[in-house]
């Protein structure tokens, strides 16, 4: 068994750094990289019919349970996409390696790609709808230019 005086000491200890986490965790998270390349506006011309794209970062510090809500520093991706006269549909998922865009067109869940060119503010990739690959390519709106 402990010493009373080294259990109050491994106490304190403990208690030290519990409060320096909590304390830790209200400062801002530095940022290493900049901003993913596809956040903005875009045009696109999905297999010869005009498109629009929208992404956005989005602050998910708040996550709830019940009546139960923790925080956490993180940021998350949210994009839409609407073509014709059809609604926002939800683009979700976002994996990026470089240029390299992937993500999930929510609409029929299926795998869109798009590979950004940084000299013409152009995406060049494809859809899928029915298992058939379309070409997408969209324009960074130049008011979402960086």
């Amino acid at each position: 068994m402990f010493h009373l005086p080294l259990k109050r000491t491994l106490a304190t200890l403990v208690l030290l750094s519990l409060a320096g986490l909590s304390s830790a965790q209200g400062l801002p998270r530095p940022v290493s990289a900049p901003n993913p390349w596809f956040l903005g506006d875009w045009t696109c011309n999905i297999d010869g019919r005009t498109g629009w794209m929208r992404w956005m970062a989005v602050d998910d510090t708040t996550y709830c349970n019940g009546r139960v809500c923790q925080g956490n520093q993180r940021v998350t991706y949210q994009g839409a996409f609407r073509d014709g006269g059809r609604g926002w549909v939800k683009l979700v998922e976002p994996r990026w390696d470089g240029n390299d865009l992937n993500f999930v067109f929510m609409g029929d869940i299926t795998l869109w790609f798009l590979r950004y060119d940084p000299n013409t503010w152009v995406a060049n990739g494809n859809t899928v709808w029915r298992g058939k690959k379309y070409p997408l390519q969209c324009s960074l709106d130049e008011g979402s230019r960086r």
